[in-house]
């Protein structure tokens, strides 16, 4: 039952056991809806135990969404030029499709650098089953910060021909070197000049070819 694959993710089960509690509330889809604050909590164990628990919540479904957007709003990550991994939350609301976009349209305009940057990346990696979140991720690329303008360039390109409608604003990021983008960052180069090179790879993705740009 539903309720005795929750008490092997919430005890001191072993990890092939909560694995498969993973996998097996997967197979059941909507009908796990219980489960789903148990298998959030999966986020805070190890990595193959992550992964099974976003596929998982992803097989769900938009029954899931709800509590997904609340545990990323309240994710206390940070932006930094290193390698850094989005908080699973986004991957799961990224892996249940378009029904999640209501919500990630909601926290890719928040208040929280962190939170923008992990609402557009979750919007992009739909590819162009996003396309109706198109206007959300144009009006990204005016954002003040560069990374979350380097987020949502790189959404954009996932895109594709989808994105065609943004190239005005893209082209316009190559000439865009606004002063407190100047600063040198990872390898001397500036946040303006990571943005110009994050552009350019997104119009190569949307096919600027196909445009004559």
């Amino acid at each position: 039952s539903v309720q005795d694959m929750m008490t092997s993710l919430t005890s001191d089960s072993d990890l092939d056991s909560r694995l498969q509690a993973c996998n097996e509330l997967a197979e059941l889809g909507p009908a796990a809806s219980d489960a789903i604050p148990a298998l959030i909590t999966s986020f805070e164990g190890p990595e193959p135990l992550r992964q099974n628990a976003i596929y998982a919540l992803a097989a769900i479904g938009e029954a899931a969404v709800p509590a997904l957007s609340e545990t990323l709003t309240n994710a206390d990550g940070e932006c930094n030029e290193g390698a850094f991994v989005l908080e699973d939350s986004a991957y799961a609301l990224s892996a249940i499709g378009p029904a999640a976009l209501p919500a990630l349209e909601v926290i890719a305009r928040h208040d929280n650098e962190w939170l923008r940057v992990n609402g557009l990346f979750a919007i992009g990696e739909m590819g162009a089953a996003a396309v109706g979140s198109l206007s959300v991720l144009r009006s990204a690329l005016a954002d003040e910060s560069h990374m979350v303008v380097r987020t949502a360039l790189d959404a954009l390109g996932h895109l594709g021909l989808s994105a065609t409608p943004a190239l005005p604003e893209i082209l316009a990021l190559l000439r865009t070197n606004k002063p407190e983008w100047t600063e040198k960052l990872r390898r001397e180069w500036s946040g303006a000049e990571v943005v110009r090179m994050n552009a350019v790879m997104a119009l190569l993705r949307i096919g600027l070819h196909e445009h004559n740009v």
